[in-house]
């Protein structure tokens, strides 16, 4: 695309989204022409509890919400593409939400028997009813440009809607063991759950085992006089997250800007065309 052309209206080259068969942009004349405005709003509330019921083990519990609002308009001015066809003004809101509840408990109990220390933590958490959803509206060729609303546009549409919720569960636990304040041991077992994921492949088991031996304990060590610590250390583990986005394992289809030649003579049609290779392997 050329930057610049000086036979369009706005002297900003642009490509012709039905011969050229695509439909990019030129990146300058859209910061020129163009002119956007946003308002978000974040927020995150979240309340903690303990308790100690019985002698020995504390109870945890927190609840919390997270979530966005946000509001933006593009407004848009009048120009030439690339076939010096008027390409009319247009107007464009959108809104978009974040709504996510979560509750987190777990129970821990410590026990000191002579040169062994133990603690067992055991608990869950539980995200449900996470929902995110979004509209777009855009009015095209307004007659009064000062009056930037898609109410008074000569054709109005919605261009763009989005909805969704999200969901995922985790149960864990976790055992620290310690002999002597040298000889450590820490095993930790979780099961997630996540919507993310098919429906066949939406738990998964991440079990991690660590060692370590503190040597600046060890009587051999102190008489170094070298080291204020030292500790010698080996894990294992496996690891896992579902940041892959929503409905990954579903071929999503596009449709726009998206034309295909058909007939003799050829004519474009509009076509449609999948965003990505979905799999429902993904786990």
């Amino acid at each position: 695309i050329p930057v610049r052309d000086t036979m369009n209206h706005m002297r900003y080259g642009s490509i012709n989204p039905q011969t050229d068969l695509g439909d990019n942009v030129n990146p300058v004349a859209s910061s020129a022409l163009a002119q956007s405005h946003t308002t978000e709003m974040d927020y995150q509330v979240k309340l903690l509890a303990e308790r100690a019921p019985l002698k020995g083990p504390v109870y945890n519990i927190q609840a919390g919400v997270s979530g966005f609002w946000n509001k933006g308009s593009i407004w848009n001015d009048q120009y030439n593409d690339a076939a010096n066809l008027p390409v009319v003004n247009n107007y464009t809101e959108s809104s978009n939400y974040n709504f996510a509840p979560i509750i987190e408990s777990y129970l821990t109990y410590s026990k000191r028997i002579r040169k062994h220390d133990f603690t067992v933590m055991a608990g869950n958490t539980y995200q449900s009813r996470s929902e995110f959803g979004g509209i777009a509206i855009q009015g095209q060729n307004f007659s009064n440009t000062d009056v930037r609303n898609v109410f008074y546009a000569a054709t109005r549409s919605i261009t763009n809607e989005t909805q969704g919720t999200y969901a995922a569960v985790s149960y864990f636990g976790r055992l620290n063991y310690s002999y002597n304040d040298r000889y450590l041991l820490t095993v930790n077992i979780r099961r997630d759950g996540s919507t993310r994921f098919a429906p066949n492949h939406r738990w998964g088991n991440f079990p991690s085992v660590a060692v370590a031996w503190k040597l600046h304990e060890e009587d051999f060590i102190k008489n170094l006089n070298i080291f204020d610590q030292l500790k010698l250390h080996a894990s294992w583990g496996i690891s896992g997250n579902d940041a892959i986005g929503d409905f990954q394992y579903l071929t999503q289809v596009w449709t726009n800007g998206v034309f295909y030649p058909f007939g003799s003579p050829r004519t474009l049609t509009q076509g449609a065309r999948g965003i990505h290779g979905a799999t429902d392997g993904i786990k």
